[in-house]
């Protein structure tokens, strides 16, 4: 299983980088031969 999580949010201020990272652990717990990417979108 292959997922990909694309950030667009600001660091900080709300919780859902945070979330997401924690559903990303979480996920790899429960399936460790799965490959897990994290994105952050960076504004211009």
């Amino acid at each position: 299983m292959k997922v990909l999580f694309v950030l667009n949010d600001p660091p900080y201020g709300t919780e859902r980088c945070y979330n997401a990272l924690r559903l990303a652990v979480a996920l790899q717990k429960s399936r460790p031969d799965g490959t897990i990417l994290l994105s952050r979108r960076v504004g211009i």
